[in-house]
């Protein structure tokens, strides 16, 4: 998988992030009062899929999930939500190359508000920065995405393994959803395409921790 120079989708990003929103602020507010909340107020959840990052002499550069915060990107190790609370999740992913799935399943959206995910990428976004906010016009919201256009997914998992959230993340694409986790504990979770390492892909990215899985700690 290699690292995109993408101009367009970088320049979105930095305007996203500058305006102290998330794409999920626009196109997600009549889906979020279908579904009750604990909270008020959304929880913003921004992650970032980059590639090029050194793993170890032997493995070389692998792909990895980071957690964009109020000071810049931190491991995704240990991801900390609210429970009962409205997640607004954006995926930035600047990574084109595409992988295999675990299984078909995974090229479904499953656990989000509709069992649906919307996503931008470099063929169909044409921003504009407003006064008072950003303007995207051309996305896809869909209940699945073509395993052949799919880079990663952010997949959440139960403690006997099945699928609390997946959300399938097209090839440099920035990705929102909205889910709701309405329970406590910590949750293993996962990306289902092999992009690591290792004869399968499975090993290195796949199997560390603040790179291709960690943990979803949801708590009140």
């Amino acid at each position: 998988m290699k690292i995109t120079d993408n101009i367009t989708l970088i320049v979105t990003v930095a305007l996203v992030v500058a305006a102290g929103m998330g794409i999920g602020f626009m196109v997600t507010n009549s889906a979020a009062n279908n579904h009750p909340s604990g909270s008020s107020s959304a929880y913003d959840l921004n992650l970032v899929i980059t590639t090029n990052n050194f793993f170890n002499n032997a493995t070389g550069d692998q792909p990895a999930f980071y957690v964009l915060g109020s000071n810049g990107l931190v491991s995704s190790a240990n991801i900390s939500i609210p429970a009962f609370t409205q997640i607004d999740l954006t995926i930035f992913n600047y990574d084109n190359g595409n992988g295999s799935l675990y299984s078909p399943q995974y090229a479904n959206v499953t656990g989000t508000v509709g069992n649906t995910e919307t996503y931008f990428n470099n063929t169909l976004m044409n921003s504009t920065d407003a006064t008072s906010s950003i303007n995207i016009n051309g996305s896809i919201t869909t209940h699945n995405v073509n395993p052949a256009l799919i880079a990663h997914t952010f997949t959440i998992l139960n403690s006997q393994g099945g699928t609390i959230v997946n959300i399938p993340v097209p090839v440099n694409s920035i990705v929102h959803a909205v889910f709701y986790i309405n329970q406590t504990g910590s949750f293993t979770w996962q990306c289902e395409v092999s992009c690591g390492s290792g004869p399968t892909g499975w090993d290195g990215a796949m199997a560390t921790p603040g790179w291709m899985t960690g943990f979803v700690n949801v708590t009140l």
